[in-house]
C-alpha cells in the first residue's frame, strides 16, 4: 500500500475541518433564522445584543432571544405588566416544536422570586427541578398554585 505524503495528509484533515465548519455554521445559520418568525412588527432589536428583540404591549412585554453565533438555544419570553410572572419558552432546532417551558415568578408580598419548570399545561415539572431547596420548592409550588390564572394568560399571549 501506498504510504500518503504528509502535506497531502494536512491538506486532506485541513479540508475535512473546513467542510465540517462549514456545515456546521450552515446549520447555524438556519436555526437563527428560524427564530425571525417570532419576530413580528413593532419589536426592536436590543441596544445590547443584536440577538435580542422585544415588544411592549399593554398587557405584557414580549421577548425573542436568538442564539449566539455557534449556539443553538435561544427562547422567548412574555412578562406580565408587574413582571410577577414571566413565562419562558425554549423551542426546538429549527423551531419546530417547543422544548421547555420555565416561569419565573416573583412574589411581591415576599419579596422573592423563583424560577422552576413547568410543563406545556403549566404545572410544575418535579422531573426537570431547577436545584431549589425543599423549602424553597415547597414556596414555590404554593405561589405557582396562587398565579396559576395569571400563568395561564401569559400562555395565551405567548
Amino acid at each position: 500500500m501506498k504510504k500518503i505524503p504528509a502535506k497531502k495528509k494536512a491538506i486532506l484533515v485541513f479540508a475535512i475541518a473546513a467542510f465540517a465548519a462549514a456545515v456546521y455554521n450552515l446549520l447555524w445559520f438556519a436555526n437563527y433564522r428560524a427564530y425571525d418568525k417570532y419576530i413580528g412588527n413593532g419589536y426592536e432589536v436590543s441596544s445590547a445584543s443584536s440577538t435580542n428583540y422585544s415588544r411592549q404591549s399593554d398587557e405584557a412585554t414580549f421577548h425573542v432571544k436568538k442564539p449566539g453565533y455557534l449556539g443553538f438555544v435561544g427562547n422567548l419570553a412574555v412578562a406580565n405588566e408587574d413582571q410577577s410572572v414571566i413565562l419562558l419558552i425554549w423551542p426546538s432546532f429549527m423551531c419546530d416544536s417547543i422544548n421547555d417551558y420555565g416561569l419565573m415568578l416573583y412574589d411581591n408580598e415576599q419579596d422573592r422570586g423563583f424560577m422552576v419548570n413547568v410543563n406545556s399545561e403549566m404545572a410544575y415539572d418535579a422531573e426537570n427541578r431547577t436545584g431549589l431547596s425543599p423549602n424553597d420548592e415547597a414556596a414555590a409550588r404554593k405561589l405557582l398554585e396562587t398565579l396559576h390564572d395569571a400563568v395561564l394568560e401569559q400562555l395565551s399571549r405567548a
